[in-house]
């Protein structure tokens, strides 16, 4: 369970670093947006790596990490994805209620 808490906790606070870098480069994009095209990438990083360590992988523990990485990295990308538009949906509305 802890391990599963690190490499969310990393993936959080690379991902918010990553969309602080790129607000403070001047991107006019919200930031919901940035966090979720980050996310996407760090899921499609994480799929790719899987399936190349998959594919590639010899010995006792063959793909080991291929699958770990997609039993554990793919959930928790998914989770912040449909986390990230459920905040942004509330964000929104809320918004559009004060207006």
């Amino acid at each position: 369970m802890e391990t599963i808490l690190m490499i969310a906790l990393i993936m959080a606070v690379t991902e918010l670093l990553i969309t602080k870098i790129v607000e403070v480069m001047g991107c006019k994009a919200s930031s919901y947006l940035v966090f979720a095209i980050v996310d996407i990438v760090a899921g499609l990083l994480i799929l790719v790596f899987a399936l190349w360590d998959l594919r590639n992988s010899v010995g006792e523990f063959a793909g080991i990490f291929g699958q770990l990485a997609l039993m554990i990295g793919e959930p928790i990308a998914a989770v912040f994805l449909i986390g990230d538009l459920i905040v942004w949906k509330v964000s929104k509305k809320a918004a559009l209620s004060e207006e």
